[in-house]
């Protein structure tokens, strides 16, 4: 499956784009969007996010649904 997502606040400036997709295995959890997004972008290694799928905030455990757009911003940041 195919995963938009989406950065905010310095993480942002950091990856050096707005969205990103990433191709995951059905069933992917959070977690493993954060680990691809760290492989993909070795400066994009802040420990602590804040994790959004659609408009509600999750756990790293939560399994990403078929074209949910997951949002990942550092504490502080708005979105």
């Amino acid at each position: 499956m195919t995963t938009r997502v989406e950065f905010f606040g310095a993480l942002r400036e950091v990856v050096g784009a707005h969205e990103l997709e990433f191709s995951l295995p059905d069933g992917a959890t959070v977690a493993e969007v954060i680990a691809a997004v760290r492989t993909r972008c070795a400066a994009a290694q802040t420990e602590e996010l804040i994790v959004m799928a659609g408009l509600d905030y999750v756990e790293t455990s939560h399994r990403i649904r078929p074209g949910e757009v997951i949002s990942l911003l550092p504490p502080g940041a708005s979105r």
